[in-house]
C-alpha cells in the first residue's frame, strides 16, 4: 500500500485516514458512514474519564463548532444536550428534567422564556413557564373527551375535570368529585349542580339537592347571625 493511513505527530496526536475499528468479535458489519466502530462479542462501552470538576463532551460540528453537544458535568452531576448551540434538555443530579432550561424547578420543567422572579411551589411535578401567556393543550378528535384526572390509592378517578367535544352529547365541562359528577357547564352557558339537564330552562342555573330537605342556596355574611 502506498497511501498514508495513520499519522502520530510530536504532540502525540493521531490522525487516521479512513474508518477506525476497535476490538473484535465479528458481531456485525459497520455502516459505510461509520468513522469509528467499537466492536466486541460482549457488552461494550465508550468511556470518558475526567477530573471531578471537569466536563465530558461529545460535539457535533459543521462550519460552526459545537452546534450540537452532549455534555456531562462532573461538578454538579448533570447531563446537558444542546441543539443549535443552545440548551435543549437537561437532566440534573436529582433526575429533574428541564426542556429549554438548565435549572429545572420540578421533575419536568418546560421553559419557553422566563416568567420573572418566581419559582414553582413545593411538590410541583410539572412546570410550564413563559414570559407571556402559557397554555397546556389537550388535543382530541371532535367526538371524544379531554380531561384531567385526580386519583389516589382508593380510586384512580376520584376527581375529574372533563371537556366533552362530541356534538351528539351536551358539549361542555363536567366536574367530578369522588367519582360522581357534581357540576356541569354546557355549551349554552347553563350551569347544573347536582343535575345534568333541565328541559324547562334555556340558559341559567339549576341546583338539585336530591332527597335533602335543608337549605339549597345560602348567602352569608360574617356580621350576620344565621
Amino acid at each position: 500500500y502506498t497511501t498514508e493511513r495513520l499519522r502520530i505527530d510530536s504532540a502525540g496526536l493521531s490522525t487516521f485516514a479512513g474508518n477506525v475499528q476497535l476490538g473484535g468479535g465479528d458481531v456485525d458489519t459497520a455502516n459505510a458512514y461509520s468513522a469509528l466502530v467499537i466492536e466486541k462479542d460482549d457488552h461494550s462501552r465508550l468511556e470518558f474519564l475526567n477530573p471531578v470538576d471537569k466536563v465530558g463532551t461529545i460535539w457535533f460540528s459543521d462550519t460552526t463548532e459545537g452546534m450540537g453537544r452532549i455534555e456531562y458535568s462532573h461538578s454538579n452531576n448533570q447531563f446537558d444536550i444542546r441543539t443549535n448551540a443552545t440548551y435543549a434538555l437537561t437532566i440534573d443530579s436529582s433526575q429533574d428534567v428541564g426542556i429549554g432550561i438548565s435549572t429545572p424547578d420540578s421533575r419536568l420543567h418546560v421553559w419557553d422564556a422566563t416568567a420573572g422572579s418566581v419559582a414553582a411551589v413545593a411538590n410541583t411535578v410539572l412546570t410550564v413557564e413563559n414570559n407571556t401567556h402559557a397554555y397546556l393543550s389537550i388535543l382530541t378528535p371532535n367526538d371524544t373527551v379531554g380531561g384531567i384526572v385526580f386519583g389516589d390509592v382508593g380510586s384512580n378517578v376520584a376527581g375529574r375535570l372533563l371537556y366533552t367535544h362530541d356534538p351528539a352529547s351536551p358539549q361542555g365541562f363536567q366536574f367530578y368529585v369522588e367519582g360522581t359528577e357534581r357540576m356541569r357547564i354546557d355549551n349554552a352557558g347553563s350551569v347544573y349542580i347536582g343535575d345534568t339537564v333541565n328541559t324547562k330552562m334555556t340558559q341559567g342555573l339549576t341546583i338539585n339537592q336530591g332527597a335533602a330537605d335543608n337549605e339549597i342556596l345560602a348567602l352569608k355574611s360574617s356580621d350576620v347571625a344565621h
